[in-house]
């Protein structure tokens, strides 16, 4: 699987319109990784991509 870069739209949060700040990889509740964004004004966290467990 590959590691897909995060669209421009990405950048910006939908909620509130502040810069998204990526966080890296994060274990999944589901197995595997999340790759986090954070937002710096609502601080919610944006999963961008999925990555499964090998």
């Amino acid at each position: 699987m590959t590691i897909e870069l995060p669209p421009a739209d990405l950048t910006l949060c939908s909620a509130c319109g502040e810069t998204l700040v990526d966080m890296g990889l994060r274990p999944s509740p589901t197995g595997g990784q999340d790759w986090v964004f954070m937002c710096s004004g609502c601080r919610r966290d944006v999963v961008h991509q999925h990555v499964p467990a090998v």
